[in-house]
Order: C-alpha cells, then sequence, then structure tokens
C-alpha cells in the first residue's frame, strides 16, 4: 500500500514486488538452492514490465540482520548455495 495518492505505476510497482517476495519464499525448501529462490523472483518480475536490480540481493536472517546467504534477485534454478530453509 502507498501513502498518500500514488499513481498506477507505483501501485502496479508495489503489488508486484510483494508478489514476487512470497513467490521466491515458496521456493524456500530443503534441497533447493539460492538459484531457485533467485529464479522464481525473476521470473514473477520480469513479465510485467519490470526488472529486478542487479546491485542489491535479499539476504538471509540469522542471529543478526544481513546474514549469509546472499540472495539475488535473478538467478537459475539448481544453482547457487545449497540451503536448509526452515
Amino acid at each position: 500500500m502507498g501513502v498518500g495518492e500514488i499513481s498506477s505505476l507505483a501501485q502496479r510497482l508495489i503489488e508486484t514486488t510483494e508478489r514476487a517476495l512470497y513467490e521466491g519464499i515458496q521456493q524456500m525448501r530443503v534441497g533447493n538452492r539460492t538459484g531457485d529462490v533467485s529464479s522464481a523472483i525473476q521470473r514473477y518480475v520480469e513479465p510485467r514490465g519490470f526488472n529486478v536490480p542487479r546491485e542489491y540481493t535479499g539476504h538471509g536472517v540469522g542471529r543478526k540482520m544481513h546474514e549469509g546467504p546472499q540472495v539475488p534477485n535473478y538467478g537459475t534454478p539448481g544453482r547457487g548455495l545449497c540451503c536448509v530453509w526452515v
């Protein structure tokens, strides 16, 4: 949800980024790799006319913020680190 009156493009961007987050989360299963998560995000965002930032990444959260692994917003399924998703 935007603050105040926002454009329809801004609203679409907000909705797309939120849904992309959930698409990535759905791939967080035991045995999947970071590329599975990254690819799911990219596959959701790009067909909707937006690009994923390649200079920023998502990240793990453990005992401290911004812990590894780094999770790009683009990738190839089956590649990257194998993680135990909780």
